[in-house]
């Protein structure tokens, strides 16, 4: 299961959890919610939390790594340019805009 899913996963776990044992009393006035299920509630979240931060962590350096490549292309094709140097033609590379989002993983 990718981390991605398992955060969606501890997400449905903590509404399930909130809508089957939330109850509404004295006429809709108060709620009443058993105190194993806020405890329950608060350790997911920040389980769903850390998870989300590890997330956002390794997509932020594949999101680097991949802009860095992209700019040191844009370095090599400018040096070209001013140097006259002759780029080798390489059919097997792709550019980052001719890629998939699967493939820049």
């Amino acid at each position: 299961m990718a981390l991605k899913d398992f955060s969606t996963v501890v997400g449905l776990i903590m509404n399930f959890l909130y809508l089957c044992f939330a109850k509404r009393m004295f006429h809709y006035r108060a709620l009443d919610i058993p105190v194993w299920v806020v405890d329950s509630i608060e350790i997911l979240g920040y389980i769903q939390g850390s998870s989300s931060f590890v997330l956002i962590f390794f997509f932020a350096i594949n999101k680097k790594n991949l802009i860095t490549k992209a700019k040191w292309r844009e370095f090599l094709t400018q040096q070209a340019e001013n140097e006259d140097l002759q780029i080798i033609e390489n059919d097997d590379r792709l550019e980052v805009e001719e890629m998939s989002y699967e493939m820049t993983h």
